[in-house]
């Protein structure tokens, strides 16, 4: 990639609440080539979503990818030869069509203040925030949203 990223987050502080916008990429289905030749070799949050028998794309893992990137690790977590290690997971990829997207964010703090408020948010496992902040918001948008 050699342009800037459009899948970015925004934070805008006051009070010490945190207001942060995230502009997610398109949701994409897997294919090694596109996530190779699509997604940057940036930080930033993924989530990994199935197409369910009800034909609705369901939430199934989310993370952050600092080291080595989105790329590497949406790669690696989309790969179910990868993913000998976690049995859960490689039977959703081997099941299932599977999607992601993502959103570069280069700052560790503010990926760990995201992650933490997703885990309040989406019923998953509570990590614990970066600490700068008495409250964070989120607002979320997708392509084509309006501001």
């Amino acid at each position: 990639m050699n342009s800037v990223p459009k899948t970015i987050v925004n934070k805008f502080v006051k009070d010490r609440i945190a207001y942060y916008t995230i502009h997610w990429s398109p949701i994409i289905r897997v294919d090694k080539y596109e996530i190779q030749r699509t997604v940057p070799a940036m930080a930033g949050i993924f989530e990994l979503f199935y197409r369910g028998q009800d034909r609705k794309l369901h939430l199934f893992h989310y993370g952050i990818a600092w080291l080595g990137g989105l790329r590497a690790v949406i790669r690696e977590m989309t790969d179910p030869i990868l993913m000998k290690d976690r049995p859960d997971i490689q039977r959703i990829l081997k099941d299932h069509e599977c999607f992601y997207r993502f959103v570069v964010c280069e700052s560790r703090e503010d990926l760990e203040d995201l992650v933490s408020f997703f885990g309040k948010t989406k019923g998953a496992p509570q990590r614990a925030a970066s600490g700068r902040y008495e409250n964070v918001r989120l607002k979320e948008l997708t392509p084509g949203t309006q501001f």
